[in-house]
């Protein structure tokens, strides 16, 4: 039985719309703190959940704003808190069904049909950029600190957003540590453990099933396997401490690599750009630049072997193509055209020399973006 049949959800596939839905709420920085996210939590808590309880089964077919949508994503990371405040709050968990942007758009039809019969007054959409202040008083009864979860989520996407974390063969990986993973934090539920990206990107994915997730886990696991503290800060800061220790102590003596690579921390995502300019006079404001690469060193690998280097700019083309010994720093002078519209990915791919030729070793990927 596959991972995937264990768990009665395609994973990867599932992987890849959680990746779709990130991207869509990074375009809306103002979705991470402030009145807009409090005004969401708001909306999702007076509206949403009483809308989608009434609706039952049939919620699953309703996609919501995607305001309230994030929050909603916020909260089901807390399985135990999602499933205490729902039943505070509609005496009913609620399901949730992901879905791709096409899907959200038949899903956004249905529910703005019921919204604007349910709340007449309440706009179904709000604008994300120029926030209204609401002035209705409420008393919150969620329980979970989705204003601090949004904060720890707002550096996640960053974490996974390279073109490896799309890849099937990838997730198909990812699926089984995240199998593994939750194994080893079933049978020693009082040590801090704290999972790799690709584990938390398919954490992640499972835990917007709240239904299935927690008949799944006690399934196979013999109780519900909830994230915890230490899980939910997304390995975001914890990356030096005891938790990482413990996680790697485990996972050795488990037999399976924990810091696998193209997994671990990538570090604080790079401060957002100004908005772009929509108009007439927008092309005036971009620049562009020549980029050089000036040297090539590799570090870490075996210094008696040799490796073909190649690198591509953020178009395809091959800009480095040379052989170069492990530990030996090579100059260059190779170049490519960026601009500061966009944000730039060079790929990097190491072949390691073979019998014939040269087989693929390991690919990075490095994004960046050039800042007014």
């Amino acid at each position: 039985m596959t991972f995937s049949q264990r768990f009665r959800l395609n994973l990867i596939q599932e992987a890849k719309t959680e990746l779709d839905f990130l991207a869509l709420v990074d375009d809306f920085p103002s979705l991470y703190a402030g009145p807009v996210l409090k005004n969401a939590i708001r909306r999702y808590e007076m509206f949403w959940l009483p809308l989608a309880a009434r609706e039952g089964s049939s919620s699953r077919l309703l996609a919501a704003p995607l305001d309230i949508a994030w929050v909603w994503y916020l909260h089901m990371l807390s399985p135990q808190d999602y499933e205490q405040d729902c039943m505070n709050i509609v005496s009913q968990v609620v399901d949730h069904l992901p879905m791709n942007r096409y899907q959200r758009e038949r899903g956004l039809q249905n529910a703005r049909y019921l919204w604007q019969n349910a709340y007449p007054t309440e706009w179904f959409e709000v604008d994300l950029n120029y926030p209204t202040p609401f002035t209705m008083p409420y008393g919150l009864k969620i329980r979970y600190d989705i204003e601090k979860a949004s904060y720890n989520q707002s550096k996640f996407y960053y974490q996974v957003s390279l073109p490896h974390f799309s890849d099937s063969k990838f997730l198909e990986s990812a699926v089984e540590r995240y199998e593994h993973h939750l194994h080893l934090k079933s049978q020693n539920p009082q040590v801090p453990m704290v999972p790799c990206t690709d584990m938390d990107l398919i954490w992640h994915a499972h835990l917007h099933h709240p239904l299935n997730y927690k008949e799944v886990t006690s399934e196979i696991f013999g109780s519900v396997v909830y994230p915890g503290i230490y899980d939910s800060s997304l390995s975001l800061g914890l990356t030096l401490d005891d938790s990482e220790t413990g996680t790697r102590a485990l996972s050795s003596a488990a037999g399976f690599k924990y810091d696998k690579p193209g997994t671990v921390y990538r570090g604080e995502p790079p401060e957002p750009r100004p908005p772009r300019q929509n108009g007439l006079y927008s092309s005036f404001g971009r620049l562009r630049y020549v980029m050089r690469i000036l040297q090539v060193e590799l570090v870490n690998v075996d210094v008696s072997k040799k490796f073909a280097v190649r690198i591509y700019d953020p178009m395809g083309g091959l800009i480095v193509d040379t052989t170069i010994q492990g530990g030996v720093r090579l100059n260059l002078m190779s170049q490519c055209i960026i601009d500061n519209e966009n944000r730039h990915t060079l790929t990097v791919s190491l072949h390691q020399k073979a019998l014939l030729g040269f087989e693929v070793y390991w690919f990075i990927w490095v994004e960046f973006a050039v800042l007014y």
